[in-house]
This record gives C-alpha cells, sequence and structure tokens, in this order.
C-alpha cells in the first residue's frame, strides 16, 4: 500500500520522497476510523446516505492526503481500486463523479458530493422489471433505472444506447439467454454480454462489478452488474448494445416494443 501511495505521489511531485513516507506514517497513526452516526451499520455498507463528521477545516470530509477507512467506503462505491488512499486517481474518480453529478469538479468529497454519492445506494435495487412476455422472448426489458443520455449511431457512430445513473445502481439482463462474456474489454471496462438466440445478444459496458460469469443461463430482471465508470467514460453510466450477428443495432426498437426477442425456452 505504501509503495503504490509514494508512486502516485512522486508522480504529481506534490510530495519528496522523505516527505511521502512521513505523510503516509502519521496519516496511518493518527487518522482513526471516522465515528458514524447510531445508523452506521447500513451507511458501512453503503445503503445510507448518512454522512461522517467533518475532518477539515474548510468542511471538506475527505481530500486528497487523507488514510482511513472512510476513503475506501468512496472508493468501492466508485468502483475503483480499494486501497484506503485518496491518491491521484481516487481525486481524479471524484471529479469526474463531480461533472456526471452537476457538481463543483473540485475532486474532495464534500457534503453535497457524499449525499449525490451515496444516494444511488438505496435505490440501487429497484424492483425487478417485469419479466419478458412468454416463457422467455417477446418485448426487451428496460437494463437500468436511469435517464438516456447518448443516442445509437450519429457523428460518433456510436454502437449503442448510454444510460446515466449512479454508481452502483443494479444492472439487469434485458432478456432471457446464455452470458456469453463477463470480464473486461478494451475501452469497455467491465463488460457482459448476453446471447440470446437467434444471432441476437446485448452488451452491458462499464459496469463497476460483474454479478454472473461465462455460460450461466440469466432471465429477464436478473442483476448480472452494477454501474461504474469502468473503461473510457467521463462520469457513471451504462453503455448498453443490440447486436445481431455480432453487428450493432439500435436498441430502441427493442425496448419500445416494436421488435421482440426471439421465444426461447427457459431453463
Amino acid at each position: 500500500m505504501f509503495e503504490s501511495y509514494l508512486a502516485a505521489e512522486r508522480r504529481t511531485g506534490a510530495l519528496s520522497r522523505s516527505g511521502a513516507a512521513a505523510a503516509v506514517c502519521a496519516a496511518l497513526l493518527l487518522s482513526p476510523v471516522l465515528a458514524l452516526a447510531p445508523a452506521a451499520s447500513q451507511a458501512a455498507a453503503g445503503s445510507s446516505t448518512t454522512q461522517p463528521r467533518t475532518r477539515h477545516a474548510d468542511g471538506t470530509i475527505l481530500r486528497r492526503g487523507d488514510v482511513n477507512a472512510t476513503v475506501a467506503r468512496v472508493q468501492r462505491a466508485l468502483g475503483i481500486p480499494v486501497d484506503r488512499i485518496f491518491g491521484p486517481l481516487t481525486r481524479r474518480a471524484v471529479a469526474d463523479f463531480q461533472s456526471a453529478a452537476g457538481l463543483p469538479r473540485t475532486g474532495k468529497v464534500d457534503g453535497r458530493t457524499w449525499r449525490a454519492l451515496f444516494r444511488a445506494a438505496r435505490s440501487a435495487s429497484p424492483p425487478a422489471p417485469a419479466a419478458a412476455a412468454g416463457p422467455c422472448g417477446g418485448r426487451m426489458t428496460m437494463p437500468v433505472d436511469g435517464t438516456r443520455t447518448g443516442a445509437f449511431g450519429g457523428a460518433r457512430n456510436h454502437a449503442g444506447i448510454d444510460i446515466a445513473a449512479p454508481v452502483g445502481t443494479a444492472v439487469r439482463a434485458a432478456g432471457c439467454g446464455t452470458v456469453m462474456l463477463a470480464g473486461r474489454q478494451s475501452g469497455y471496462g467491465k463488460m457482459v454480454c448476453v446471447d440470446h438466440g437467434a444471432a441476437l445478444s446485448t452488451c452491458y459496458a462499464h459496469l463497476s462489478s460483474i454479478a454472473v460469469a461465462e455460460g450461466v443461463w440469466v432471465t429477464a430482471g436478473q442483476v448480472i452488474g452494477r454501474v461504474g465508470m469502468t473503461g473510457r467514460t467521463s462520469g457513471p453510466h451504462l453503455h448498453f448494445e443490440t447486436r445481431r450477428d455480432g453487428r450493432p443495432q439500435d436498441p430502441a426498437p427493442y425496448l419500445a416494443g416494436s421488435r421482440t426477442m426471439p421465444a426461447v425456452p427457459a431453463r
């Protein structure tokens, strides 16, 4: 942990070699786990917007250089590696989240940023959408509860649609099928693709976590991952694609019901 922190700080030039080592040691010795409100048992799991007490004179809860368990909570909520150190990578992820949430891009966690980040966890597992018509097939279900921010095609030749949602929001299979991919892909970050039969597949990208394995059968509405910011993305959202014979198609007709999914036997 010390080595990763010192390497990051050397790159930014913020601390000298000896100063960085001293800062880390002091932080580990002097930064106790934050005292939380009585309802902290829920908050510790990231399911509450309850704020820890302010640690800094400017009203900031967390900022660069902090080393404690609360940093780890923020890192988990952002879907980035957890090392309890508020270094350059965490600061950048916080700033990206702030931009996506319409907050000032400070890179520090203040009260507004904390509430926006953890508010998502309260509704991260919404009730499952209605099952697809028939045993398997029919209208495609919406994969995530959020706001569409990017359309198919356009000048960027966008291969799918973007649905903005807070980090940690449940991502659900749009229909029955077999998981054909569950892992990292260049540009897409953590990604799941499901084969629905009849050469139709759906893909779910930029996930913070994956909840299924390749080869397993999933049903419409089943949680297959969580919204994140992995891969090339400027903020938390789901990139959703429909593909036929491996070629991207506009998901909108499937989600609207004007095109339907193949009827395949449920397993």
